[in-house]
């Protein structure tokens, strides 16, 4: 059977809506990791503001003079460098999403390419919604 546009984007559909709700719960988990690392993060830049402004204080107290940094772009004393993308992507439950999504992924074009080819090669309708049903039943 020739593979036409039309035939090309049903079988694309089709396996794209086989996919759909797994990658979704991968990407719904990512997220909430995600969620996660911002709230640590905002968590512990507070604390190091906390921390700035103790320590400022402090010096204050003891010497008398305000504390100033020689550097203009910066006027903490202790640097708070966490960053959300970091915190989230050095998560071992990150990293297996991540793993997982794209193995799914892998599995979708092998599957969308395989489908095509046997059309490519001579298969027919009912073969095709037999493979179509046979990666459904995979994904189960």
């Amino acid at each position: 059977m020739k593979v036409t546009k039309a035939i090309r984007e049903y079988i694309t559909e089709e396996i794209d809506d086989m996919f759909a709700p797994k990658l979704a719960e991968i990407k719904k988990e990512k997220d909430e990791l995600q969620k996660q690392a911002v709230q640590h993060v905002m968590y512990y830049k507070k604390k190091c503001d906390e921390l700035n402004k103790e320590i400022e204080n402090d010096f204050k107290e003891r010497t008398g003079y305000a504390y100033t940094t020689p550097y203009r772009s910066s006027r903490s004393i202790v640097e708070c460098n966490l960053y959300e993308d970091y915190v989230v992507s050095s998560n071992p439950k990150y990293k297996e999403l991540r793993e997982k999504e794209e193995a799914l992924d892998n599995k979708r074009e092998k599957s969308l390419r395989n489908t095509i080819a046997m059309l490519e090669l001579g298969g027919t309708k009912a073969e095709l919604d037999e493979v179509l049903a046979q990666i459904k039943e995979e994904l189960n």
